[in-house]
């Protein structure tokens, strides 16, 4: 029978090490983070606020990743701390994507409930970054815990459905934004489907996940669009033009509004679908 080890966790600290050499542990090895292809961009990075950036990281489609790390657990200053050096990065370069990284030894639920409130305008990930023993040994083990950014959900056998009234019921604002784009979604394809869930819908064009409606906080609802490479500049300049807040992840472009900003750029939303 194959013997299995049980790993002990074990605190940064109490191994002799601190908060600079898990930073410089990350930069060595970007990958540890989950986040893809990313790269060193700068350390200890100066801020006009008087604060220093631990760590920037750039992505293959130039996103910019401001990483805080800090050891034990996390608490309220070092969260507004990585919000706060997101947003003076992301002010100096408006057109890239920017997300908020924080690494800590524990999240607790406090960050949580933060994200909740801030998940609608903030791209912010959170990451365990716990030491191990085995044996004599120590390894790193890097978790994400929380990311702000819905990933897109994938239509499989099996999935339970929600009626439009449940959802309507549930979340009337997301169902107003989903009575909206419906229309628009039909007068271009007739070979659509759309999944309603629990807190909004999938819409499948041609067998494909094209776009997806999520509720949010504060009344608000998410937008994301699967945009192609070859469509995906004139869109991100159609957005900025129109001054329209969004991100890019994965292929998908995601727009935070209610029904009342939707109507307000129809004309938008109409074209981004008519290029799906």
């Amino acid at each position: 029978m194959k013997q299995i080890t049980t790993l002990e966790l074990v605190s940064i600290r109490d191994q002799g090490l601190d908060e600079y050499w898990l930073q410089e542990y990350i930069c060595q090895n970007p990958s540890c983070l989950g986040l893809g292809d990313i790269e060193l961009v700068s350390k200890e990075k100066k801020q006009s606020s008087g604060g220093r950036l631990d760590i920037l990281m750039k992505g293959v489609d130039d996103e910019l990743y401001e990483i805080e790390v800090m050891l034990g657990e996390t608490d309220e200053t070092h969260i507004i701390r990585t919000i706060e050096y997101w947003d003076i990065e992301k002010k100096k370069r408006p057109k890239r994507q920017h997300t908020a990284i924080l690494v800590a030894e524990r999240i607790n639920t406090r960050f949580y409930n933060v994200i909740n409130l801030l998940s609608y305008s903030v791209p912010i990930i959170g990451i365990q970054a716990n030491m191990y023993r085995v044996g004599a040994d120590v390894s790193m083990i890097f978790t994400k815990i929380i990311d702000s950014f819905e990933e897109p959900e994938i239509d499989e056998e099996g999935e339970v459905l929600h009626g439009f009234e449940f959802l309507k019921g549930k979340s009337p604002e997301t169902a107003q934004v989903i009575e909206i784009l419906t229309p628009i979604i039909d007068g271009y394809f007739s070979d659509y489907r759309i999944n309603n869930r629990k807190n909004g819908a999938t819409v499948f064009i041609g067998g494909a996940r094209k776009m997806g409606v999520a509720r949010r906080g504060n009344k608000q609802s998410s937008v994301q669009y699967k945009v192609s490479e070859e469509h995906r500049t004139a869109v991100e300049e159609l957005l900025d033009s129109n001054a329209i807040s969004y991100d890019y992840k994965n292929g998908y472009i995601r727009i935070w509004l209610n029904p009342k900003s939707l109507n307000e750029h129809i004309d938008v939303h109409r074209h981004i679908i008519e290029n799906l």
